[in-house]
């Protein structure tokens, strides 16, 4: 017996329709507030992480970090502007003088310097500081 020829293809199903995206909204970008100021030495060192934390003095001409062993500064930052290259600082009305900041048995005194071949020197340049007195002397 013959066999029945096979049925038809059926015809494809229709292609799916895809429904639009939705336009999506744009969100406002958050703000975020901050109690906190930036850190003391911001204005002096470009960066919120300093070399070292040790015995770290801010002054109004610089930032530093102090070796009470050897007496003398593991390193100083300073910020040199226009500004800061001009202004009523006078170093005839500065004077060296041991920082108070720093215990006595570790400050530099001029008594350290006589018959030492060393000369005094500043931590930060004082020509570079004359925006203000109180920065010109900071760097004595």
């Amino acid at each position: 017996a013959a066999q029945p020829p096979p049925p038809p293809p059926e015809a494809p199903p229709p292609p799916a329709v895809k429904p639009k995206p939705k336009a999506k909204k744009k969100k406002k970008p958050v703000e975020v507030q901050t109690e906190e100021p930036p850190p003391p030495w911001a204005q002096h060192y470009p960066s919120s992480r300093l070399p070292s934390f040790e015995n770290v003095v801010i002054r109004p001409a610089f930032v530093s970090s102090l070796n009470l062993r050897t007496r003398i500064p593991n390193w100083v930052s300073e910020r040199i502007s226009v500004a800061s290259l001009s202004g009523p600082g006078n170093r005839q009305r500065s004077n060296f003088h041991p920082d108070p900041d720093v215990p006595d048995p570790f400050q530099a005194k001029l008594e350290d310097y006589a018959r030492s071949g060393y000369t005094r020197g500043h931590l930060a340049a004082a020509g570079a500081h004359k925006d203000s007195q109180e920065s010109m002397d900071s760097t004595f």
